[in-house]
């Protein structure tokens, strides 16, 4: 990814086929398909009423998030709903390309979410859990 952006921003002419954008949303799929084995379906049982808890909340909040982002910066719809999605970088920039986003700003801003969920949130969790003894 690295060397394709410094590339671009070089030259401005680096470019994907449709047809490999295709194949990489497979791939990405086959890659997620892989990691679900017997044990994963089993232990879900437990699981579902956090899962949909989690579904909801975050989903929610992605949305309000979008919508805002959309509002207040410019951003097109697309663009801000898969940039404040909980997704992995490549994914929801390759989801946005499919509906037409901008692939370039979902991939900085999924970076930046990332980034700063990997900083900010073991601070947090240690104060909340620290609270909570």
């Amino acid at each position: 990814m690295i060397g394709v952006g410094i590339y671009n921003i070089s030259t401005n002419q680096a470019y994907m086929p449709h047809y490999f954008r295709i194949g990489a949303q497979i791939v990405a799929g086959a890659m997620i398909g892989l990691r679900i084995n017997r044990e994963t379906i089993h232990g879900f049982k437990e699981l579902i009423g956090p899962a949909l808890i989690i579904i909801v909340a975050v989903l929610a909040v992605c949305i309000i998030a979008g919508l805002l982002m959309h509002k207040f910066t410019g951003l097109d719809l697309t663009t801000a709903l898969f940039a404040s999605a909980p997704g992995g970088m490549t994914e929801m920039s390759l989801a946005a390309d499919s509906l037409g986003g901008n692939t370039p700003q979902v991939a900085l801003l999924q970076l930046v979410r990332l980034l700063s969920t990997l900083i900010i949130l073991p601070f947090v969790a240690k104060l909340i859990i620290g609270v909570g003894k």
